[in-house]
């Protein structure tokens, strides 16, 4: 009022109720109208409801808090771009990793936090989407406030308006350094597995095996596409402790295996080896990782050594047989302890040269002459009353 009787109009907003009391806003137009004289006559006052504006202004101002509410708390960092790939807005994330602020980023700022080893290929693969009106996508490193770059998965999807053209692209960065990081781990550790000279395999119960590396194709002579999706316990003919169906029960409801197992190669020849089994989940896939260490070498030589020794004892028992029935007929043939110790010993020596001819032999076979000869050794100088004649066998 104190405008219009200056002379000038005014305008303003404000809330006021209705007669009836209910809630309104006003948009107000204060006016002065002036004589023909040029004297203020009258003040004209026009009031426009803009109660509806008013809503849908608060609406507004509701969605654009939630948006930077929702915008600056998700863990990726956001922007918006315009269709010539210029940015325009980032959230907050975005400038607390980099250490700049909105002005600096503006535009194509964001080119300055890039590695110089990949800006151009990103720039060139940015651009080449924009033009196209296309969906953009890649994978790049991006420097922090501390100098230090990290890998980010960055993607941006056009914003259309009724024709189809795009009117803005809406973008976001998440962080993978730490899968990436694991990924390539994961892969050198498949590169070690699959180079392996220590037969590794993994196997599906329902699908057979689905891994076969280097170390099984040396050790069972099957080819990796020979071995792929067929049952483990077929291909190897694989010969378990138990029933084949009652040992994947077990290994399933126990989580792991270990112990000795004998498996068939390619060529049919027995190869036992020492396995270690281990129930494992990928994927939502229980799968079994096995890995087998040959020990068919070790077993031959431990069936080796069960024979010799069931040899030796068998020696041993025949050997104290004959002393045995040495000892009874020298018992027979004697009248008193000196006689029989005199003969038993003598009798003794004959029986350990015969070994010792044996054991030259090394127990194939024997000649008849060196017998004879080892037993007349036995009595000295009475020996060159004795002789022999014949052919040696």
């Amino acid at each position: 009022v104190a405008a219009a009787n200056a002379g000038r109009s005014s305008r303003f907003t404000g809330a006021c109720a209705t007669w009836k009391g209910k809630h309104k806003w006003w948009d107000v137009v204060v006016s002065p109208i002036r004589s023909d004289n040029g004297e203020i006559e009258v003040i004209i006052v026009i009031s426009r409801d803009i109660s509806e504006l008013k809503a849908v202004e608060a609406t507004l101002v509701e969605s654009e808090q939630r948006f930077r509410a929702l915008a600056n708390t998700i863990p990726q960092f956001a922007w918006m771009a315009d269709p010539t790939g210029r940015v325009y807005w980032y959230n907050d994330r975005w400038l607390e990793y980099t250490g700049r602020t909105i002005e600096e980023m503006l535009g194509l700022g964001w080119a300055d936090v890039h590695h110089p080893d990949h800006i151009d290929r990103v720039k060139e693969k940015y651009f080449e989407a924009l033009s196209r009106g296309e969906e953009w996508e890649d994978v790049f490193p991006l420097r922090g406030r501390d100098g230090e770059y990290r890998w980010f998965l960055s993607r941006a999807m056009p914003q259309r308006d009724a024709g189809g053209q795009p009117i803005l692209y809406c973008g976001t960065n998440t962080d993978i350094t730490e899968q990436r990081n694991q990924s390539q781990r994961l892969r050198q550790l498949a590169r070690i597995v699959d180079m392996s000279h220590e037969a590794i395999l993994v196997w599906d119960i329902d699908d057979g095996i689905v891994s076969w590396n280097r170390g099984c194709v040396e050790l069972y002579g099957y080819s990796k596409a020979e071995a792929v999706g067929q049952p483990s316990h077929v291909l190897l003919k694989t010969q378990h402790p138990i029933a084949a169906k009652e040992f994947e029960q077990l290994l399933i409801s126990q989580g792991w295996w270990s112990g000795e197992l004998l498996h068939h190669a390619s060529d049919g020849s027995r190869v036992w080896v020492e396995s270690r089994q281990e129930v494992i989940r990928v994927g939502g896939r229980k799968l079994v990782l096995e890995t087998n260490r040959d020990v068919t070498d070790r077993r031959r030589a431990d069936e080796y050594r069960d024979l010799l020794v069931a040899e030796l004892n068998h020696r041993v028992k025949n050997t104290l047989a004959i002393v045995q029935s040495l000892a009874t007929q020298t018992a027979r043939t004697t009248k008193s302890i000196s006689e029989f110790v005199t003969s038993f010993d003598g009798r003794l020596h004959a029986l350990a040269s015969a070994h010792t001819v044996l054991t030259d032999a090394n127990w194939t076979g024997a000649s008849i002459i060196e017998l004879v000869r080892s037993q007349f050794a036995l009595y000295g100088a009475a020996s060159t009353r004795l002789s022999y004649t014949g052919d040696d066998v």
